[in-house]
């Protein structure tokens, strides 16, 4: 029997049928000792005892039974395996039922033929039980899906972790489910973003603001590739390591043509012809370029801007070496073709004697280029 002194619940083996719970010392403690086939059960109710049980020695074990197999068994429920020629003792759950049929387990029961398996249905059980093979204990949690009283709550209840479905974990607050975690997205529902188990590509997107619509939201184009997809097409493109920016104008994900803002900036050095390395690609068409002195240049060192290799064009002339000093020039097709016969890069020459007189090593200046470029039609 079991009976109170001082506050503590002493237990008889009479009262129990696993007699390696016993009462350690006066800390309180109490101590069961589990193994293969004897797990610790918290809660539930025995369903059924059956006999004569077919288990497959198939990954998952499916269950058989020339009478009913089911008998009032539910997915999410617990089967102890207790014995059986091949059988592997141990606590498995349900996976999947077929009416008075067959009964699908999460893993392998049996080593190999199995059809006097002895088993035991327990549901709404939570389960302490040493894994048949590993040895390592575990804890199991019943299906249940109810937000204001989740399987795994904290405080007063109405929030915390529970299991709203099968290979489904739901997170409560305030008593309702406010996000989900399944094997394809972590999401607040399908009006609500959502972070998608996906390959995320320049028109796959791995980040959706809004669960239904899975074709609209953030990608990754390649490394430090940012992209910004709309309708499965990738509508923007940036650039954290080279400053680039792409709007792409598309009517679908098999082509278009995109229009690119490129950042890069070259500092001053003792020499007389300095390149920004832009790298705007042979066949775009350059529509213009903004520049600013990041750091000052050396004092009277005035300086001149230029396209060069692929088209050429000057941009400005004789501009100051003070910080902030600020060229806006669009490419003037009048002068000459926008179309780049080749990479096209800006050049920065001192105004004095540009080519030939070299700057003091002092100073930085950017260049932010405009162009449009394709996407190439992909292949059939």
């Amino acid at each position: 029997m079991a009976v109170q002194i001082h506050g503590r619940t002493v237990f008889n083996n009479s009262d129990i049928n696993d007699p390696n719970i016993t009462n350690l010392k006066s800390s309180e403690k109490v101590h069961h000792v589990i193994t293969a086939g004897q797990p610790m059960l918290i809660g539930g109710n025995d369903i059924a005892t059956l006999t004569g049980v077919s288990i497959s020695n198939a990954d998952p074990s499916v269950l058989t039974l020339d009478a009913t197999i089911d008998d009032g068994l539910a997915v999410g429920d617990a089967v102890i395996v207790n014995s059986g020629t091949n059988a592997t003792v141990g606590t498995y759950i349900v996976v999947s039922i077929v009416g008075n049929t067959s009964v699908t387990l999460d893993r392998q029961a049996a080593t190999g033929v199995c059809t006097d398996g002895n088993i035991t249905y327990v549901n709404d059980v939570i389960i302490i039980e040493v894994v048949s093979g590993s040895g390592k204990p575990r804890i199991v949690l019943p299906l249940h899906d109810d937000p204001v009283t989740p399987t795994f709550g904290f405080g007063f209840g109405g929030f915390g972790f529970y299991a709203n479905a099968d290979n489904s974990i739901g997170i409560s607050i305030l008593g309702a489910r406010y996000w989900t975690i399944d094997a394809s997205y972590i999401s607040g529902g399908s009006s609500n973003p959502a972070l998608r188990r996906v390959t995320s590509s320049a028109i796959i997107s791995g980040l959706l603001p809004t669960k239904g619509d899975v074709d609209t939201g953030v990608g990754h184009a390649a490394e430090d590739q940012l992209s910004l997809i709309a309708g499965a097409i990738e509508a923007l493109r940036l650039t954290e390591t080279t400053a680039k920016m792409v709007e792409k104008f598309a009517c679908d994900a098999l082509g278009g043509v995109g229009r690119v803002a490129f950042s890069a900036t070259a500092n001053i050095t003792a020499d007389h012809t300095i390149t920004i390395q832009v790298n705007i690609p042979s066949g775009a068409k350059i529509l213009g370029v903004q520049m600013r002195v990041d750091t000052a240049l050396a004092a009277t060192e005035t300086w001149n801007a230029q396209y060069v290799t692929g088209a050429t064009q000057a941009i400005a002339t004789n501009q100051a070496v003070a910080q902030n000093t600020k060229v806006n020039k669009f490419f003037d097709e009048n002068a000459a073709t926008a179309i780049t016969s080749g990479e096209t890069d800006i050049t920065i020459t001192k105004n004095s004697n540009p080519g030939v007189d070299v700057f003091t090593a002092q100073g930085t200046i950017r260049a932010v280029v405009y162009y449009e470029d394709w996407t190439a039609l992909e292949s059939l």
